[in-house]
């Protein structure tokens, strides 16, 4: 029966992460794609195998077995998806999960900072792509959540990990950076295309984002000075037509001046600009201003800054294009597990060969024994 099909399901579920848990040694030195087999174990229909798959991923994440970025974003997904709002297994299980796992270690503040950006677009892309009464938190209460799982005065500290006070600086390079473009910094398929222009309410959120963020006063010289650079380009060569958007960042730069006021001192742009570090550094920021015919709010939107220009492909490509990626996934994963199940069958057939000859060969001392007997 389903119930019975379900539940052998739960109990194989609860059997891999068991098994990953004690013998991760043996599993990943073998080459086999687990994070593969754990994105598909993510992806069940049934509420409670999921929320089994959703534990066993985050332990194994809290003991730093597994360190991989897709698995934590499609955590973060679940944790937001309206589909599993009526899973309080699951939702629980998450709640406690994130800022444990982030609070814990420096580096899986990096981890969230890394993915921040990427994790952003697609929750945005999946709450447009919702219909009836569907609902889900609006992307201000997202980069809320960034914040706070972010924040490295909440991080407890580690005596194998170096405190990590410039996580949430570089978070606001990250950001402006992607203003400066004017598109997310989304990794897809090289035959994928879609749009990743930022909206111009994205544009306003991510600007507010920015004074929520911790900017040590202790920060590296270099690192300040680059988020200066970053930030003044932006002011000058970007400029956001949307009030809002445009008084967030002149407080969040007024506010760098302030805090980093030694790291600031005599500081200027050209001079700076001029050393070969800096120059090679932001060499990439040099394209991007080169063309200034298309300054203001719509930058982002009509005239492409780059070389690499996007233009915007209707919803059904991309969905049809991520079902071709699960679809190769899930061939792949068949592959693996194929590749296991060899591996079980010939470690079967080795202990049945060492099985028969031990077995021929106590036949072969009986009988010898049997001939002395007779001899004598």
């Amino acid at each position: 029966s389903q119930v019975a099909t379900d539940e052998i399901k739960k109990r194989c579920m609860e059997t891999v992460f068991d098994l990953l848990m004690v013998y991760e040694s043996e599993f990943f030195k073998a080459e086999l794609r687990i994070e593969m087999l754990l994105l598909q174990l993510l992806d069940q229909d049934s509420p409670e195998a999921q929320a089994i798959a959703c534990e066993g991923v985050a332990k194994l994440m809290l003991s730093g077995i597994i360190a991989d970025d897709r698995l934590l974003r499609s955590l973060i997904i679940l944790y937001l998806t309206p589909e599993t709002e009526d899973n309080q297994a699951l939702r629980q299980c998450l709640s406690y999960f994130f800022p444990v796992y982030c609070y814990s270690s420096p580096l899986n503040q990096r981890r969230m900072q890394h993915i921040f950006l990427e994790t952003y677009w697609h929750l945005k892309e999946y709450r447009e792509s919702l219909e009836g009464e569907q609902d889900m938190i609006p992307p201000s209460q997202i980069t809320l959540l960034f914040v706070d799982w972010t924040d490295p005065l909440k991080a407890v500290e580690m005596k194998d990990q170096a405190a990590d006070s410039a996580v949430q600086a570089e978070l606001a390079s990250d950001i402006i950076k992607a203003l400066l473009i004017g598109k997310y910094p989304v990794q897809l398929d090289a035959n994928i295309r879609a749009d990743l222009t930022i909206a111009k309410e994205d544009k306003k959120i991510l600007c507010q984002m920015l004074g929520r963020l911790h900017i040590p006063a202790d920060l590296d010289h270099d690192k300040a000075q680059q988020l200066k650079i970053l930030t003044s380009a932006l002011a000058m060569h970007r400029p956001l037509k949307d009030t809002v958007a445009k008084n967030a960042l002149t407080k969040f730069d007024n506010a760098l001046s302030k805090i980093l006021t030694e790291q600031l001192t005599g500081f200027n742009e050209e001079d700076h600009m001029q050393l070969e570090e800096l120059v090679n550094r932001f060499d990439w920021m040099e394209d991007v201003l080169a063309d200034d015919s298309s300054e203001g709010e719509d930058y982002g939107e009509h005239n492409e800054p780059t070389p690499h220009k996007a233009r915007k492909v209707p919803r059904a490509r991309v969905q049809a294009a991520r079902a071709n990626r699960k679809r190769k996934a899930q061939e792949e994963l068949n592959q693996e597990v194929d590749k296991m199940l060899d591996s079980d069958e010939e470690e079967e057939k080795e202990e049945k060969e060492e099985k028969d000859e031990d077995e021929d060969a106590e036949v072969e001392s009986a009988l010898s024994v049997s001939g002395m007997s007779d001899g004598e």
